[in-house]
C-alpha cells in the first residue's frame, strides 16, 4: 500500500464526525493490506483532528470535573450520624403541690390521675384541671396552667354541704316492728330511727332473727329529709 493512499485514508478518516470515524476507519483499513492497516492506525492515533479536539483529553477532563462536583456535594450534605440539626428536647416538667381541706379529700388531675395532697408531683406543661371531692362536701374544680420547670402550689377548701335526714320504720304484715339497721356496713341501732347522714348514696341493710335480710340503696341530697319504710318477710 503506497504512501499517498495511506495519507488519503488518514485525511478522510479525520474529516468524518466522531461517531462515524471508527466505522470509516474500519472500512478503509479492511480494503488495505496488513502493512497499510498498521500504518493507518498509527497515523490516526497520533494526529489531531481538524478541529483540534482530542476526545481522550475531553473524556479525562469531564471525568475529573464530575469527581470534583461529587466531592463538593458530599461536603454540603450533613452526616447521617451527626447531623447539624439539634435533637428536639422535651420541655422540663412542672411540679404541683395541692393542699386540700379536708385533708382526706380525693384530688384528681384531668379527671383520672390521683394526686397525693401535700406532696410535690411532676406534671407535663400545659393546661390541666384539678377536681377535689369528699363525702358531705361540694366538689370543687380548679384549672391550672403549668409552665416548664414551674413550681405550682394550690390550696383547695371544700364547702361542707348541709346534712340530710332519714326516717326509717319497719313493718311485718302491715304492723309496726323493728330490725337492726346498718348504714354503709356501720351499725346504727334499731328501728324506728331518725338518722342524720351526709348527702350522697348510702347502702342500708336491715336484719332480724327469723326474717329475710333486706338491703336498700338510698340517695340523699343536701338538706333533704326523706322517709323510708321496710317490710320484713319470714325466711
Amino acid at each position: 500500500m503506497d504512501d499517498k493512499r495511506i495519507d488519503w485514508f488518514v485525511e478522510e478518516t479525520l474529516a468524518q464526525p466522531a461517531r462515524r470515524r471508527r466505522r470509516f476507519a474500519f472500512v478503509a483499513t479492511t480494503l488495505a493490506s496488513a502493512a497499510g492497516l498498521a500504518l493507518v492506525a498509527f497515523a490516526i492515533g497520533n494526529q489531531p483532528n481538524k478541529t483540534g479536539f482530542d476526545s481522550r483529553t475531553a473524556d479525562s477532563t469531564v471525568d475529573t470535573n464530575a469527581k470534583a462536583q461529587r466531592s463538593k456535594d458530599a461536603q454540603k450534605e450533613p452526616s447521617p450520624l451527626c447531623g447539624s440539626a439539634p435533637l428536639r428536647q422535651s420541655p422540663a416538667p412542672a411540679k404541683l403541690v395541692v393542699v386540700a381541706t379536708p385533708r382526706t379529700a380525693r384530688v384528681t388531675l384531668n379527671g383520672f390521675r390521683p394526686i397525693t395532697t401535700a406532696s410535690a408531683v411532676e406534671i407535663r406543661p400545659g393546661a390541666h384541671t384539678l377536681v377535689a371531692t369528699h363525702p358531705g362536701f361540694a366538689s370543687t374544680t380548679l384549672p391550672i396552667d403549668a409552665k416548664p420547670g414551674e413550681m405550682i402550689v394550690r390550696s383547695i377548701a371544700l364547702r361542707r354541704l348541709p346534712p340530710a335526714k332519714l326516717f326509717v320504720t319497719v313493718h311485718e304484715r302491715g304492723e309496726p316492728s323493728w330490725a337492726h339497721v346498718f348504714v354503709d356496713d356501720q351499725a346504727r341501732g334499731a328501728t324506728p330511727t331518725t338518722m342524720t347522714l351526709v348527702p350522697g348514696t348510702h347502702e342500708l341493710r336491715f336484719e332480724k332473727a327469723g326474717r329475710k335480710t333486706v338491703s336498700k340503696s338510698v340517695v340523699l341530697n343536701a338538706g333533704e329529709q326523706k322517709r323510708l319504710s321496710i317490710d320484713l318477710e319470714n325466711r
